[in-house]
């Protein structure tokens, strides 16, 4: 008869234990929060993220695929420095891994930066839209 209320107060017990962590948690992320301009923990620390690109060109015209949001900059430049006459900056091909704006957009702020540091489990670095244009632009150059 004394063991049913037993398991009850055991359940309580467990319940209040798991309620404090919970709130525990829950104010170490808002100090965290408060104390890194708005962002999040990451969840996952990947030092490089590594995308295949598969550039097909006809004559004048090149097709160079991002599998990011690429901001226009990025196809400005690819425009000026390409070696083809038309090349055609495509965003969101070959998978979708979020925007990757240029170094003015990650001083500047917005929601495509701060969607990279809280909704991704990778880190992109300010560079990382440069070092693509570089790294295409050396590809299509072979």
């Amino acid at each position: 008869m004394l063991l049913p209320a037993l398991n009850k107060a055991r359940a309580l017990a467990r319940k209040s234990a798991c309620m404090n962590n919970c709130k525990s948690i829950g104010t170490a992320m808002n100090m965290y929060v408060g104390d890194h301009n708005g962002y999040y923990p990451l969840t996952a620390w990947e030092p490089e993220l590594i995308t295949q690109q598969t550039i097909i060109s006809f004559g004048p015209l090149v097709f160079l695929p991002f599998p990011f949001e690429m901001f226009s900059m990025f196809s400005l430049r690819l425009r000026k420095y390409s070696n083809y006459e038309y090349p055609l900056l495509c965003s969101i091909a070959n998978g979708y891994y979020g925007y990757l704006p240029d170094r003015a957009a990650f001083a500047m702020g917005g929601y495509e930066v701060e969607w990279l540091c809280f909704a991704r489990d990778y880190v992109v670095a300010q560079n990382a839209g440069d070092i693509a244009v570089t790294q295409t632009l050396d590809a299509i150059e072979k």
